[in-house]
């Protein structure tokens, strides 16, 4: 088993999908088995939309209304990932002040 982290920061006024491409680490494929989301706690009170994307852009992973100031743990879908990965962090609105940080912890068997 090995994980990664993606982390993703939206500013005050900031609300749209921000995008973050990393490669996978060694030995540079697997199953994603379980993904954490960290969120802070905004101003704005918004939840987060998480998505995964392939090596063709298309989304394989959503999940949507994740809490804010919340740490959440999801197991309940098994995905193939190889190579770069592409996750895309999008709050339901302006985070406020405060702004918003998602972080993002893939756990991975080969």
């Amino acid at each position: 088993m090995f994980a990664f982290n993606i982390k993703v920061t939206h500013a005050n006024g900031e609300s749209s999908e921000k995008t973050v491409t990393t490669r996978l680490p060694d030995p540079g494929s697997g199953w994603c088995k379980f993904l954490k989301v960290k969120t802070n706690d905004n101003t704005n009170n918004v939840t987060t939309t998480v998505k995964v994307y392939d090596v063709d852009d298309d989304a394989v992973y959503t999940k949507a209304a994740i809490a804010e100031n919340a740490v959440t743990l999801d197991d309940t879908k098994t995905f193939p990932m190889s190579g770069d990965v592409k996750v895309g962090i999008t709050p339901s609105g302006d985070p406020g002040v405060s702004g918003s940080t998602v972080e993002v912890r893939f756990s991975m068997v080969e």
